[in-house]
């Protein structure tokens, strides 16, 4: 597994009490929490433009709230907003987490997009996820790009 802290080159057992760890956590096993597993379920179906996939991940009166489009509620209208945005992706998205921290039933994730021409990683957006008691998201906040009409 990837050390995205340094941890092994430092010597400490692991990031201290205020320290946020950053580099490619898509697959970290750092933290097996609920929310973190989801985090990355997300970002994974996000990838493969699977729709399903992602609403399949919300529960059925999540709230959605972005800047890149009005505040939207429930499955169904989930459905709708995430084929308008997945219809904006050409082909498959290279997105990774670089950056987590959850919490309980919350998780917050940097969202990386990897420039195609160049290689380089570059944050999009930081994402709020909060969970239910079934492990569903029930409400996301998402902090990114400016809305696009």
């Amino acid at each position: 597994m990837a050390d995205p802290c340094g941890l092994a080159s430092s010597g400490r057992a692991g990031p201290g009490p205020l320290e946020l760890c950053f580099g490619d956590m898509s697959d970290s096993v750092a933290n097996d929490s609920p929310a973190a597993h989801v985090a990355r379920a997300y970002v994974a179906a996000l990838n493969a433009g699977n729709r399903d996939a992602i609403v399949g991940l919300f529960d059925d009166d999540a709230e959605w709230l972005g800047q890149l489009a009005a505040p939207h509620r429930g499955r169904e209208a989930l459905a709708e907003l995430y084929e308008k945005l997945l219809g904006h992706v050409s082909g498959a998205s290279d997105l990774r987490i670089g950056g987590q921290v959850t919490e309980g039933d919350a998780s917050i994730i940097v969202i990386e997009r990897r420039d195609r021409a160049t290689g380089a990683w570059k944050v999009v957006a930081l994402d709020h996820l909060e969970l239910n008691e079934q492990g569903q998201i029930s409400r996301i906040s998402i902090y990114g790009p400016p809305r696009i009409e």
